[in-house]
């Protein structure tokens, strides 16, 4: 994977200005794709607690037929080995997405077959176990598989499910002993498949799954499951070949999966330098992130660059359509934990995004401007005359020469479009991707969104094509008119706060509990009921804490400056806290460095918005924010901005 990685980076990174003549400042900016890898199949999309059954990006797509129906499948290299009904054993070769079946011999009796290591595999109707030479004709007896309809193997050894859905597995070097029990799956199983360290399972109920057998505790994930159109034909046979996953329909059709994808998801980072100091602001494709994330990619980002974790800025697009980055407890269970692989493959894209934009620094000279763009309504406003922050800022760099090399551009909007028909199971960057992709087309550059104080908005077409679009251009408007040179030093700091929050008690949440029991389709029922549980073990581990962090992040660039704060923050707290610089051009981000809840004004509290009620169950958080949770956030804004005056 790590491989994969470099090739993708390689191909994806913009870098090298040329070094004409002096600049004040030196610029560097790279992209990295964080598509997820081809060999995780599908991931979970975050950003939506609708359908609760979920939304998953796994499409399979059509790669021919089989001569007859067969009933089991497995695979090595490119090639799908398959057994019939009369049986018969089938082999074809799949190096694209066509292959041709040709008869290779015989398989009395054989209902699940599995390949490892030259040898074919399989079992009987009578649960006999056989084993032959691949390529081969002769079946031998080595052992039984008493109950046993769908094996694969991985490691060393045979996995195989009963009707029961009960998981067992078998040493191969010792094929004559019992089989070990390992586990239960959710449902009864049609078809196993493995890959790496995971089994691949599909139910009779057309879910599919996927689990680590290697790693106690870990439950069986669901990874995706038929509906009607990305994922829309009914799988009887699971196998893995050429490191894609293939199945065999139910009524003879080959298919192989793949992601379905706008392929615009990407890290994006601006490194900046003057003198001794240099800064890093990264933007994301993601719904969010925990701040153990970021964490770990500004400590590695700072001990292999040597600049201070304090310098590095990252910020979430909020996207709705990326794969899950961080935990949702009281979400449906596929959300509870972002997928390890994904998660590793997620960290070493936005380590490479920050370190290419650091080894490609060269002389550029900076301009701010400031605009404005009517591409968001507040969703929640009673009052509809109430003031939105249509503030739109960019930052462009240029080379000496007066070439536009990046761009960033920071406005406050939900990326977010209508969560139906092929979209809503299509992982995008939504519309900050459609303008990031005009402004490379226009300049020539590449360019970063930054996600501003979007709590409460949402675009007003739900067209996200249309949004983007109208957002490139109150971008290029403000290119084309008067910009500031920045000139000056470079300065950055972080801090933080704990808002106080009241826990309910754990009577109060078992009333509350009770108050949603007995509505099995009401997914703000079944959500309220997974937060008091939730709550209700913290209270048993001692876990519960009485306060929500909040993060503040400070970068300075001569006389602009980029105020970065942690959850989704509402509307209002943009224009509050420019007003704390009257003698700077400050622009004000939220979904920094830590995406645990939404971070509300009064009005929002009060009226039990979404914003202020419903959104902290689902986030799992441990409380409501007071009623004067702005003032005291914009009170510990104005303390972190004199310790930067002293």
């Amino acid at each position: 994977m790590k491989g994969k990685l470099l090739a993708i980076a390689a191909l994806c990174i913009y870098s090298c200005f040329a070094a004409e003549g002096q600049a004040e400042y030196q610029v560097g900016i790279s992209r990295v794709n964080i598509e997820p890898d081809s060999t995780l199949f599908s991931v979970a999309l975050s950003g939506y607690g609708y359908p609760p059954e979920g939304r998953f990006s796994i499409e399979w797509i059509r790669a021919g037929n089989t001569p007859v129906s067969l009933r089991a499948i497995t695979g090595a290299g490119n090639l799908l080995f398959g057994v019939d009904s009369t049986g018969s054993c089938w082999e074809a070769t799949f190096a694209e997405r066509t292959g041709q079946w040709r008869r290779t011999g015989e398989a009395p009796g054989v209902i699940a077959i599995a390949y490892w290591q030259d040898y074919l595999y399989a079992v009987t109707d009578a649960g006999i176990l056989l084993r032959k030479k691949c390529p081969g004709r002769h079946w031998l007896k080595i052992g039984e598989a008493p109950g046993i309809t769908a094996i694969t193997a991985m490691k060393g050894k045979l996995y195989g499910t009963d009707r029961m859905g009960r998981l067992r597995s078998l040493d191969l070097s010792h094929p004559d002993e019992a089989w070990t029990p390992v586990g239960q799956s959710k449902e009864s199983v049609a078809g196993l498949a493995a890959y790496g360290e995971r089994l691949f399972a599909v139910g009779e109920a057309d879910t599919l799954w996927h689990i680590e057998p290697f790693k106690p505790g870990v439950p069986w994930t669901e990874m995706g499951r038929y509906n009607g159109v990305t994922y829309d034909m009914h799988v009887a046979a699971l196998a893995v070949a050429g490191k894609r996953l293939y199945a065999i329909s139910r009524d003879g059709g080959v298919f192989v999966s793949r992601q379905a994808s706008d392929r615009d998801l990407f890290a994006t980072a601006i490194a900046i330098r003057h003198g001794a100091q240099t800064i890093v602001m990264m933007g994301v494709d993601l719904t969010g992130f925990d701040y153990s994330l970021t964490d770990e990619v500004k400590d590695i980002v700072s001990q292999e660059k040597h600049i201070p974790k304090e310098a590095i800025l990252i910020n979430a697009s909020h996207t709705h359509f990326s794969p899950t980055a961080q935990a949702y407890p009281a979400w449906a269970p596929f959300l509870w934990h972002p997928d390890t692989l994904y998660l590793q493959y997620l960290k070493q894209g936005m380590i490479a995004a920050a370190e290419h934009a650091l080894d490609s620094l060269a002389a550029a000279e900076l301009y701010f401007g400031r605009g404005e763009t009517h591409i968001g309504i507040n969703r929640s406003a009673a009052d509809p005359a109430l003031p939105i922050d249509r503030t739109l800022d960019i930052l462009v760099a240029k080379s000496t020469a007066g070439t536009v090399k990046a761009v960033l551009f920071l406005t406050a909007c939900h990326a977010v479009f209508n969560n139906a028909g092929r979209e809503g199971f299509t992982l995008s960057a939504n519309f900050p991707g459609v303008t990031r992709k005009l402004i490379l087309k226009k300049t020539g550059a590449p360019s970063v969104f930054i996600q501003g104080c979007a709590g409460d908005i949402n675009p007003a077409s739900s067209d996200h094509v249309a949004t983007g679009t109208e957002l490139a251009n109150d971008v290029f408007r403000v290119m084309s008119g008067p910009m500031t040179k920045l000139s000056g030093k470079i300065d950055f700091a972080v801090d933080s706060m704990h808002i106080p929050v009241r826990p309910w008690s754990p009577e109060r949440i078992r009333a509350f509990r009770k108050e949603n029991e007995g509505k099995p389709g009401d997914v703000e029922a079944v959500k309220n009921i997974r937060w008091s549980d939730l709550m209700l073990r913290r209270y048993a581990s001692g876990k519960v804490h009485d306060y929500l962090p909040e993060y503040f992040q400070y970068l300075s660039i001569g006389s602009w400056a980029i105020v970065g704060l942690s959850r989704e923050v509402v509307d209002e707290y943009g224009p509050a806290i420019r007003r704390l610089w009257p003698d700077k051009a400050v622009s004000v981000a939220g979904y920094c460095n830590d995406v645990a809840s939404y971070l509300p004004r009064e009005w929002h509290v009060v009226t039990q918005t979404y914003e202020g009620y419903g959104s902290f169950f689902w986030y799992g958080q441990p409380g409501l924010p007071p009623m004067n949770v702005f003032d005291q956030v914009m009170n510990g804004v104005r303390k972190f901005k004199d310790k930067q005056l002293r």
